[in-house]
């Protein structure tokens, strides 16, 4: 997989995300390295407003609905962050 950080600042996945996930990696497999990689971060995720039905009908409710979209931000922006902070484990 050609994976070019300098270039690329969020992405959106397909995929189910729940709320606690934020913070999670996202990785990727370099075939020609044979190694997972981390390309990027877990935002959060997309939802739409739904209506609530009672009985078939809707009612004046609405609930966030989970789209399966996952926003995800390049690891570039995370390893940036940490050479501008450079606290606790030194890498």
């Amino acid at each position: 997989m050609a994976f070019n950080q300098e270039y690329l600042d969020y992405f959106l996945l397909d995929g189910h995300n729940n709320p606690g996930f934020s913070g999670g990696p996202v990785v990727a497999y370099e075939l020609d390295k044979k190694e997972l990689k981390a390309i990027g971060i877990i935002s959060g995720y997309r939802y739409e407003w739904s209506d609530v039905f009672v009985q078939g009908q809707p009612v004046s409710l609405k609930y966030k609905e989970n789209t399966g979209i996952i926003v995800a931000y390049c690891i570039r922006h995370a390893t940036e962050l940490i050479k501008i902070n450079p606290i606790g484990f030194n890498l």
